[in-house]
């Protein structure tokens, strides 16, 4: 049974043997295309700025872009490195290398999401001193600090910007200490990667942010907590009720190996806020990608894949996946930072564009049509997501994808129905073979068949 029933279709056309048969439904509106298609990392800290810019990508998170102690650079302990320091003089801030990175950011036409806080830190064994990961000395000054970091960026304050930056989330992963011990000590207190406290205090410093910024900021939206395990969800959500706080949208974390992984975790979010009473706050996934496990050969292969034509079709088929998926509003690819092993969208020693950036270029295509049509397809290891615009014109974005390295499964032979009055097709088509190459189609007996490698995806217009 096929997880996509998504969005085209105008006749069924009988199949030749051996082909498979998508239909596509233009008739039938499913609703908006969402936004699926937004990512971690910035072109400072990524590629150029014409091809980030082509991308049409929605919100880039800030996360990760200020790693080390680089002053000026996001985090709060660059931007604020004195502590000490009177938060109402401009002179204790360096925003220097923050204002070039959001500068170039928004110059490409994506918005950020800010998030607040310190980057992760690497492992060691504990004798390594950590700067980051402690809890402030005083959570009430801390968010003051953050309060002036927006009014830098949204209000002019300290020759700053009117950028009207919405998304702002408090800290990253302060859970993931907590399931991850060292040498059964726990981690958190001896070598933590992103909070040296515990989740009581992470909480008060996310409710005493989050009332301090409303307070001032009601029109933007504080939320979080951005964490990594399923595990501390509906804790976090208990622990805001009893200080009277309702994140302005819920964000949280999760690798996989397949689309359905997210899917299933994505529902099971969104059924603790709904149970809690958060039904109307929106879900991120704001960090995502193919990640098998953490240990080093795990990390190898899973590199390995991220940089290869299975990620690009994994990625392709999570977001056709997504999209159908009422649970998630936003996703977010961590990530597109240059020299990040995360990043499938660049050819690490060349720079160059690889099939995973088309991914995302003909989500932007997509997007542009706007409103999703219907699509059926009976095959488990294809993803498609169609999109129509306001004069009835169609396009179709198509993936095959699942998690094997099997190479000796077969291409398909994919019949597609096209759109009643549809008298031609161009067709764009990723593979092994292919890097966004179109390839000639011909509309025949109201329907077209593109053939589908293993890890593959395919883009067309009608």
């Amino acid at each position: 049974m096929k997880k996509i029933f998504l969005n085209i279709a105008a006749f069924i056309v009988c199949a030749p043997l051996f082909a498979q048969t998508l239909t596509i439904v233009p008739s039938e509106e499913v609703g908006v295309i969402k936004n699926m298609n937004s990512v971690g990392g910035t072109p400072w800290s990524s590629v150029k700025d014409d091809k980030y810019a082509a991308l049409g990508i929605p919100l880039a998170r800030t996360h990760d872009m200020g790693r080390g102690n680089i002053p000026g650079s996001i985090d709060i302990r660059n931007i604020f490195p004195d502590f000490s320091k009177d938060e109402n003089d401009p002179a204790s801030y360096e925003f220097s290398i923050t204002d070039f990175a959001l500068a170039k950011l928004i110059a490409t036409g994506t918005k950020p999401l800010y998030r607040l806080g310190n980057t992760h830190e690497p492992s060691n064994d504990g004798k390594v001193k950590k700067y980051g990961p402690w809890p402030p000395e005083d959570f009430a000054k801390w968010a003051r600090v953050c309060e002036h970091i927006v009014r830098h960026y949204n209000d002019g304050w300290a020759n700053g910007f009117h950028y009207g930056i919405e998304y702002w989330e408090v800290w990253n992963e302060a859970d993931l200490d907590h399931y991850h011990d060292f040498n059964g000590v726990p981690r958190w207190k001896v070598a933590p990667h992103a909070w040296g406290g515990t989740m009581e205090q992470y909480y008060d410093l996310f409710a005493i942010t989050w009332k301090h910024l409303k307070k001032l900021h009601p029109d933007i939206k504080v939320g979080g907590p951005a964490f990594a395990e399923f595990d501390s969800n509906e804790p976090f959500v208990k622990a805001m009720k009893r200080r009277g706080v309702k994140p302005d949208f819920y964000s949280w974390h999760r690798y996989s190996t397949t689309p359905e992984i997210l899917s299933e975790e994505s529902d099971k979010v969104r059924a603790v806020l709904d149970r809690n009473g958060w039904n109307d706050v929106p879900t991120i996934l704001d960090e995502w990608n193919y990640v098998t496990g953490w240990t080093s050969a795990e990390g190898a292969y899973s590199k390995a894949v991220r940089h290869s034509m299975k990620g690009s079709a994994y990625t392709a088929a999570v977001m056709c996946h997504m999209q159908d998926v009422p649970s998630i509003d936003i996703m977010m690819y961590y990530d597109f930072r240059y020299n990040s092993s995360y990043n499938g969208a660049f050819n690490p020693a060349t720079g160059a564009e690889t099939s995973t950036y088309y991914a995302f270029y003909d989500w932007k295509k997509l997007a542009e049509y706007g409103t999703q049509v219907k699509v059926t397809v009976d095959r488990d290891d294809i993803y498609a997501v169609a999109a129509k615009n306001r004069q009835g014109r169609v396009r179709l974005m198509i993936a095959r994808f699942r998690d094997h390295d099997n190479p000796r499964e077969e291409d398909i032979d994919l019949r597609i129905s096209v759109p009643d009055g549809s008298l031609e097709a161009i067709c764009t088509i990723n593979d092994d073979t292919h890097l966004n190459t179109e390839i000639p189609v011909k509309v025949s007996g109201g329907a077209v068949t593109v053939k589908m490698r293993p890890f593959s995806f395919a883009f067309l217009q009608f």
